[in-house]
């Protein structure tokens, strides 16, 4: 993933959403839908979501921490998956729902 000069938690959700689905998957043509539902997007990948061998279950916490976006997986249909990605605006004032760590943060603190 590429370094970025601006902390992106400042992009609008449209831009996070864009470029969240291209870390992750590798493109928008690589989900059957990322589509703006108002207050979130939702995006509807294909396949399963694994750890390593296939990584985009990694990729969606490092790339959540990256824009500053909540990444909620849910069931879709018998044999689906659908994540919500929810706009945070801020690393660390605000309340709960305004606010998403970087990495390195969440890193620390589970290490302790």
């Amino acid at each position: 993933m590429e370094t970025m000069a601006v902390d992106p938690i400042h992009m609008d959700l449209q831009d996070k959403a864009s470029h969240f689905v291209s870390d992750v998957f590798g493109g928008v043509h690589r989900v059957r839908k990322l589509e703006n539902k108002g207050h979130y997007y939702l995006c509807v990948p294909y396949g399963t979501l694994a750890t390593y061998d296939d990584d985009k279950l990694t990729r969606i916490v490092i790339a959540s921490h990256k824009y500053g976006v909540r990444a909620e997986v849910q069931p879709n249909g018998m044999n689906g998956l659908k994540i919500l990605l929810h706009n945070r605006t801020s690393r660390d004032k605000g309340r709960m729902f305004e606010r998403h760590p970087r990495l390195s943060d969440v890193v620390e603190c589970v290490s302790k």
